[in-house]
């Protein structure tokens, strides 16, 4: 993989064996939670988290930090909310 950077979003059934919660146990979680792992092997970091869906994404040169607030509109309260 030398030379190569890549981050994308990837598919919950590409994720294999993946040590990272299922898609129904994040949604359940609050907005802004997020879980990772770092395959060892292929040297990829996947990091899953929960926006107004569940995303996941997949890289081979980029990590998770820094973690800082953002804004987000909420359709329950209609207005912005910060999401840590």
């Amino acid at each position: 993989m030398k030379g190569f950077r890549a981050t994308g979003t990837i598919r919950e059934n590409c994720l294999k064996n993946a040590p990272l919660p299922a898609k129904k146990e994040m949604e359940k979680r609050d907005r802004g939670y997020f879980a990772s792992c770092f395959d060892t092997q292929n040297y990829v970091f996947l990091v899953k988290w929960c926006d107004s869906s569940v995303v996941t994404m997949a890289t081979n040169y980029d990590s998770v930090e820094p973690i800082g607030p953002v804004s987000r509109w909420s359709s329950s309260k209609k207005e912005k909310v910060k999401v840590a």
